[in-house]
């Protein structure tokens, strides 16, 4: 029951994450450090920011948050999942918006802006269909 325009948008969110995953992934494997454990701090990375544990960093959600999307149908699984993707986006935006800037490896750079950009154009595509959809946008 969830309009067409949402799936599309999650599929390509799939996608789109799992390259950058895959891809960061595969640079932290050659520079001898790897992913870490979920548990661990994060973002300690970031100019001016203190390190912070994986699932408080801005924009995850709260396995709360998730169970309730994963329970929902229909519009309401379409309404949380875009306001909580442009929360998402917000905080990879934000961090990206930092390695953009900051980052030592020129092709960690590039990725950065890259992300940035996409992640920008996506949360203004979520905001109009939130609007077409007559959910309160985010």
């Amino acid at each position: 029951g969830v309009d067409a325009d949402t799936l599309s948008y999650a599929t390509e969110i799939i996608v789109e994450q799992r390259y950058e995953i895959g891809l960061m992934t595969a640079w932290l494997d050659a520079w001898g450090l790897g992913r870490g454990d979920p548990d661990r701090q994060a973002m300690g990375w970031m100019v001016g920011d203190v390190a912070t544990p994986v699932d408080q960093m801005y924009g995850m959600q709260s396995e709360a948050q998730l169970d309730r999307l994963r329970a929902a149908h229909g519009a309401d699984a379409a309404r949380l999942f875009l306001a909580m993707m442009i929360d998402h986006h917000q905080g990879g935006i934000h961090m990206a918006n930092d390695a953009a800037k900051h980052a030592s490896e020129a092709k960690v750079r590039a990725l950065a802006r890259r992300v940035s950009k996409v992640q920008t154009s996506e949360i203004t595509d979520f905001r109009h269909l939130q609007q077409r959809l007559g959910f309160p946008v985010s």
